[in-house]
């Protein structure tokens, strides 16, 4: 992995969120990592406009067994199953589903920072290529 994606892989959060990019990343397919993003963006989303569901995230009056019913729900009425609802079963039962929202936003960090290197790889080669074109000119 780049090591700049592993740089932002700072606190907790970020450590919860690498080990979600790199499960992502074993599929060996950049748009089951895209589409996971799409997903916890989603998810970001209504943590941002729902109270009652920020409540749930945060509050640590809801058991495990609360939070972790509460969030199959509301991924099954989201269509979100599979790796995303493994790894938010992960965080239930460790009792830390409020990192959530800066796990996805770690996430989505990440991800950026694989398609700012990704382009940056591709020029690199094309300029190379370019060269090895005008010196093959010569």
């Amino acid at each position: 992995m780049n090591q700049s994606i592993l740089d932002s892989a700072v606190g907790l959060p970020g450590r919860y969120a690498l080990s979600l990019f790199e499960i992502a990343q074993e599929e060996k397919n950049n748009n089951f990592i895209k589409e996971i993003d799409t997903q916890l963006m989603s998810l970001s989303s209504l943590i941002d406009n729902n109270n009652d569901f920020k409540s749930v995230i945060k509050s640590p009056i809801f058991s495990t067994d609360e939070q972790l019913s509460i969030m199959n729900d509301i991924l099954e009425t989201m269509k979100i199953d599979g790796i995303i609802k493994n790894f938010i079963g992960v965080l239930c039962e460790n009792r830390r589903l409020s990192l959530l929202p800066d796990i996805i936003k770690a996430f989505h960090s990440f991800l950026l920072n694989l398609i700012k290197f990704l382009k940056y790889q591709r020029l690199r080669h094309i300029h190379l290529f370019l060269l090895i074109l005008m010196l093959q000119k010569m």
